[in-house]
């Protein structure tokens, strides 16, 4: 599988796990999952955002490489009560990373590893409205193409 088919295997099994989640799982409570880093109109919360970040090569061989991506799952959260916000942000993300963990056997992309990289513990709010908190978790997928 090439480089390109790779990230697109694994970013979908990302979005499969994160959906199976909101339907009657640990993320029953988000309305919306948005793959990148944008989305008009602004999805119903909370949200989770699915946002791949650089990919690095590890390794170059003749015939194959090994990649490294780290995908970033931000929870978006609104309610007035702030500190409740931000409680329901962290458990969101942490709940995202779980879920996307468990999916490492199931990418059609040659996945030597797929671990937890970050878990950022501060329940942030948008400086424009107060109301809306976020928190990010972040998974690292290290994966072998062919050429």
């Amino acid at each position: 599988m090439n480089l390109s088919d790779s990230v697109v295997a694994i970013l979908d099994s990302v979005q499969a796990a994160l959906e199976d989640e909101t339907a009657g799982g640990t993320l029953s409570d988000v309305k919306t999952i948005v793959r990148g880093m944008r989305a008009r109109p602004m999805p119903t919360l909370p949200a989770v955002w699915i946002v791949p970040q650089t990919a690095l090569c590890e390794r170059a061989e003749y015939d194959s490489q090994t990649w490294t991506l780290d995908i970033s799952l931000a929870a978006l959260v609104k309610n007035d009560d702030v500190e409740q916000g931000g409680k329901d942000a962290q458990r969101i993300a942490a709940d995202a990373l779980k879920a996307v963990l468990a999916t490492r056997t199931t990418i059609v992309a040659d996945v030597i590893d797929f671990v937890p990289a970050t878990f950022d513990t501060t329940a942030r709010s948008a400086e424009r409205n107060r109301t809306l908190s976020w928190t990010e978790a972040t998974a690292r997928v290290i994966f072998t193409v062919t050429d």
